[in-house]
């Protein structure tokens, strides 16, 4: 009777050393694994273009490419755009673009409407060191309106400046195909982001097209409508960037949207 307690109590000891050594085993690789992934980065998100990243901005669906910061002015035009690696936080970002601005343009912008995202008090107090007056977020977060801008009129007029990026990058998106690039390698998505601007910017730098007595007749001809006009309509029509701000004295403003590689590329 003693002798198989031991030989049982000696079975159960190997079982649980058994799972001990298993249970250590697939330890070391989550460790391995979260080296690697985590503190080296090294995400494969796609085998074909080894170069995207994966990018999740809060609760919102996880997607696959690179963020874009863009700065644009009161013209309609992109002033600078990076296309950055990782998925670093807007916040980080802020300060960096403030500066590449004053490298690229010999002068800090005055005036700077960013979102919400790249909003936190370090941003706001190093931002105005740098000589930037008026410094204004799509959001507070703790922030005073009075810290930010000079006046609450300013500060109004900011925001609705950086409300007119949103359409800004829809444009870009639908008209620029901006939305997914289609070139392999990260050297040929950097220039595809560039060539996407370029050719936004000769639009906005363009006269812009004026609708005609043809075009009046033809837009009637296609909505049913049986009125005619008695003379040639000159009625320009509207600028594709909303060039009529409400900031007209902003100068500078930054935002980050997510361009996604062709899942459709092989390699």
């Amino acid at each position: 009777m003693h002798g198989r307690v031991l030989e049982g109590s000696g079975r159960l000891h190997r079982l649980r050393r058994a799972k001990a050594l298993q249970y250590g085993e697939l330890l070391g690789r989550v460790v391995d694994q979260t080296e690697r992934r985590v503190l080296r980065g090294e995400k494969v998100a796609s085998p074909f273009e080894s170069h995207t990243d994966i990018i999740v901005k809060g609760g919102r669906q996880v997607q696959y490419g690179h963020k874009v910061n863009l700065s644009t002015g009161t013209s309609g035009l992109v002033l600078d755009a990076v296309v950055e690696r990782g998925n670093p936080a807007d916040s980080s970002r802020c300060l960096a673009m403030i500066e590449r601005h004053a490298e690229i343009y010999g002068t800090v912008p005055k005036q700077v409407a960013c979102d919400a995202g790249y909003a936190s008090k370090r941003n706001l107090h190093e931002a105005k060191a740098l000589g930037v007056t008026d410094m204004v977020f799509e959001r507070k977060r703790g922030l005073r309106v009075a810290d930010m801008a000079s006046t609450p009129g300013v500060y109004d007029k900011l925001r609705r400046f950086r409300a007119g990026i949103e359409a800004g990058i829809s444009y870009l998106k639908r008209c620029f195909g901006l939305r997914q690039c289609h070139w392999q390698g990260l050297d040929h998505f950097r220039a595809y982001v560039w060539s996407a601007i370029v050719a936004h910017n000769l639009a906005v730098l363009g006269p812009q097209p004026v609708e005609t007595e043809a075009d009046v007749k033809r837009r009637g001809d296609l909505d049913g409508s049986s009125s005619r006009p008695t003379q040639a309509s000159r009625r320009r029509l509207p600028a594709p960037m909303g060039r009529q701000s409400p900031a007209n004295n902003a100068q500078h403003v930054t935002s980050t949207p997510q361009i996604r590689p062709d899942p459709a590329l092989k390699a």
